[in-house]
């Protein structure tokens, strides 16, 4: 009777991770549209990326017309940490947008490709 417990309550446990795990997996595959519409982690996560994607944009459109620009200069913009920028900058870079000149420090900048 005991064992019959423990693989029962295991069974139970698997189950709930594989059902939690399937969830997570729709979740991460939802498009940023309609947040209002979403509820739990789904729309928090939506709304982060959403948030990060206007952001940048805002990046993008604040760099048209300047020869470079500093990670300062971004924090103020965004009202957001050095961290995050670093963050952002890095993504867009990553997807040939901008490109970092220099690698730490006060003399490092940002410029559009």
């Amino acid at each position: 009777m005991e064992y019959f417990l423990v693989i029962f309550s295991s069974v139970l446990a698997l189950a709930a991770l594989l059902l939690l795990w399937q969830r997570d997996k729709k979740c991460a595959t939802k498009l940023p549209e309609k947040i209002e519409d979403k509820t739990g982690i789904c729309a928090v996560s939506n709304k982060r990326a959403t948030v990060k994607e206007k952001r940048k944009q805002k990046i993008l459109e604040f760099m048209e017309g300047k020869r470079k620009v500093s990670n300062k200069k971004l924090r103020e913009v965004l009202k957001v940490t050095d961290r995050t920028v670093v963050r952002y900058m890095d993504e867009l870079e990553k997807f040939g947008q901008v490109e970092q000149v220099g690698k730490t420090g006060m003399n490092t900048y940002y410029k559009l490709k």
